[in-house]
């Protein structure tokens, strides 16, 4: 079986901040698509080419990295695992949070990350362990461990992913490959678009479950579960 689960932090559907994830990828949590509005980037193909690749995993921060399920694992156990950890987590308000340029790509993030979001991240991270499928060795070279650093590459084989535990930074993709001359306009008009949007600090209060029927399909929500600490 290809299919994939992650665990992410998508904001509600009815927030300022999905609204503007909406209009920043030109899609829904659901996977579908949204209307043109008067919000929208004028030039539609540089829009198109820049939030190509975040559009494929919707607005999103990860919090476990996507994954196949352990043999004798379902998703009905996923399920229950996920809002067993949701509902012990307490709302973080997300203040400072803005689009920055993180080395070559545009995303929500901050100069310097609450320690409750980390926290959460690792709870994720180690609690959900037990559901993963070991990666194969073709996933491990996909990641090219090479490149990573020491710390990066143990993560890699003991979690599935590099960028866990200390390596952890809360984002939420933007753009794909960003030059910060060619694309400054369309830089600049994210930032004017979430400060229009999103006019008080936004909630991390939700953990989603979304999910990849295979390796080409865009990942789509399935289920949400709110904090209740």
């Amino acid at each position: 079986m290809n299919a994939r689960y992650g665990i992410f932090f998508c904001p509600d559907d009815s927030t300022p901040l999905a609204a503007f994830g909406e209009q920043a990828l030109g899609r829904r949590a659901d996977g579908s698509s949204i209307e043109i509005s008067s919000d929208s980037y004028p030039d539609a193909e540089m829009a198109s080419s820049l939030r190509k690749t975040p559009a494929h995993y919707g607005f999103h921060a990860t919090l476990k990295a996507p994954f196949q399920l352990a043999e004798g694992a379902s998703e009905t156990a996923l399920l229950e695992a996920v809002e067993q950890l949701a509902v012990r987590q307490k709302p973080v308000h997300m203040y400072a949070l803005s689009p920055r340029v993180l080395t070559n790509f545009v995303a929500l993030a901050f100069e310097t990350q609450p320690l409750a979001i980390a926290a959460l991240a690792e709870q994720c991270v180690i609690g959900l362990e037990g559901l993963r499928e070991p990666m194969s060795a073709e996933d491990i070279s996909r990641r090219q461990p090479a490149k990573l650093n020491s710390t990066q590459r143990s993560y890699l084989h003991r979690y599935g992913y590099p960028y866990v535990l200390s390596e952890f930074q809360f984002h939420m993709t933007l753009t794909g490959e960003f030059n910060q001359s060619t694309h400054k306009v369309y830089g600049d008009w994210l930032n004017s678009l979430y400060g229009r949007i999103v006019c008080e600090a936004p909630t991390l209060d939700r953990l989603a479950v979304v999910w990849q029927p295979d390796r080409v399909s865009p990942f789509k929500r399935i289920a949400q579960f709110a904090f209740d600490g």
